[in-house]
């Protein structure tokens, strides 16, 4: 991960900045628009705010301090397509670690976050993808392939798994394709499993309005070290709000409808010391602009991060055990297979933070194997160690999410 600001905003997705010119649009002919939630949809996004900063805090647990970047909204999408298919204690524990006992809910709330994403802002591109690819050996539940066709506009297809190197190739184009080429080589090898079930997340945001050009300045380590890293900077006024030993800055795309955050910890404090408050802002949907202080000055390092993080040990962490043992998960839901269980679940990402906006891209894949303060009008330097997260502003959804330590 190369340089950026604590955490704020969120998700994942793939854009070249600078390649393809999105929407010159003026604001006028780019609208922000809301994202209208039934009153069962609207308790899912309170949940999934929660899980986001749930698998933040988990990840960032077992970071050892190191930069990272994921995309909880994705990581929602593969278990989403798990949940599914899975039955008894296997279900319950997915869903319970996504805030939730009601599938049906989780289904539509899914849905309504497909279709409406991508259409928020024409200076930003956001797209969302979901495979349930089956060994052809295997028999697929009817009703299993028509819900997640239908809710989660999976693409469902068999394949001979024993032809490794044409399933292998199938996943990586397929991911490659998703995430416009940022993320194209997901997996080395396809062993003769049950299914693989993937979701892909891909943005690419203009900033509303650009940073001027970089310069070397100092970055101060949690350890005490200092660095140089690469700071844009902007005197143009940003909204943040005043927590209590963290700030967060709202950085906006296009026409708003997507922000980065930034969560900065106060001098003298290190990211763990936050992260309990952190998880309580998130969950509450952060704070709005429109109450918080403004920003004269905002200097914020430009970085680029690859991550690829296991996602068994968070997961496992936040209580979802069953499904990664043999005897144990019940993925009956999904195919009368016998001795069903998931043996990877994994998500790769890559965000670049720049003047001109952010690409950010992630995949996540599960391998199915059986057989506050008031602030002040002031300054906002990211010149130490700080989360972020890139969200709809609207829902306060969280696609993606990440830590920089300077490295």
């Amino acid at each position: 991960m190369k340089h950026l600001s604590f955490i704020y905003s969120l998700f994942a997705l793939v854009f070249i900045l600078g390649c393809d010119r999105i929407g010159d649009n003026k604001l006028e002919d780019n609208p922000k628009e809301i994202i209208e939630l039934t009153r069962s949809e609207a308790e899912c996004n309170s949940v999934s705010r929660s899980f986001a900063a749930s698998i933040l805090e988990s990840v960032n647990s077992a970071s050892g301090g190191k930069s990272f970047f994921i995309s909880p909204m994705s990581i929602e999408f593969a278990l989403g397509l798990l949940a599914n298919g899975a039955a008894g204690e296997s279900r319950e524990q997915i869903l319970k670690a996504l805030g939730t006992n009601d599938l049906e809910s989780l289904n539509s709330y899914s849905r309504t976050m497909l279709s409406y994403l991508p259409t928020m802002d024409k200076k930003s591109r956001l797209s969302l993808a979901n495979l349930a690819l089956f060994n052809s050996s295997v028999s697929i539940n009817k009703d299993y392939k028509k819900s997640v066709e239908n809710f989660y506009d999976a693409e469902v297809t068999n394949m001979d798994f024993s032809q490794s190197q044409k399933a292998i190739s199938y996943v990586n184009k397929w991911a490659s394709e998703k995430t416009n080429g940022t993320i194209n080589k997901l997996i080395d090898d396809m062993p003769n499993q049950v299914c693989f079930l993937a979701n892909a997340i891909y943005f690419k945001g203009l900033w509303k309005d650009k940073f001027e050009n970089t310069s070397k300045e100092n970055f101060y380590l949690e350890n005490g070290e200092k660095i140089k890293v690469k700071m844009m900077k902007t005197t143009k006024e940003l909204s943040y709000c005043g927590y209590d030993n963290f700030n967060v800055l709202f950085i906006p795309y296009g026409n708003g409808s997507f922000n980065m955050v930034v969560i900065l910890p106060d001098e003298g404090y290190k990211i763990d010391d936050i992260i309990p408050k952190v998880k309580h802002a998130m969950t509450s949907g952060l704070q709005s602009p429109n109450n918080s202080g403004r920003s004269v000055l905002t200097k914020v390092p430009v970085f680029k991060c690859e991550s690829k993080i296991d996602l068994t040990g968070p997961l496992s962490r936040m209580g979802v055990t069953s499904i990664f043992t043999k005897g144990n998960a019940d993925f009956s839901n999904m195919t009368p297979s016998n001795n069903v269980f998931v043996n990877t679940l994994l998500q790769k990402s890559y965000i670049s933070v720049n003047e001109k906006g952010t690409e950010a891209a992630a995949v996540t894949y599960a391998a199915v194997d059986g057989m506050s303060r008031v602030p002040e009008i002031g300054e906002f330097i990211a010149d130490r160690p700080f989360l972020y997260c890139i969200i709809e502003t609207a829902t306060r959804a969280v696609l993606f999410a990440g830590r920089y330590s300077g490295e």
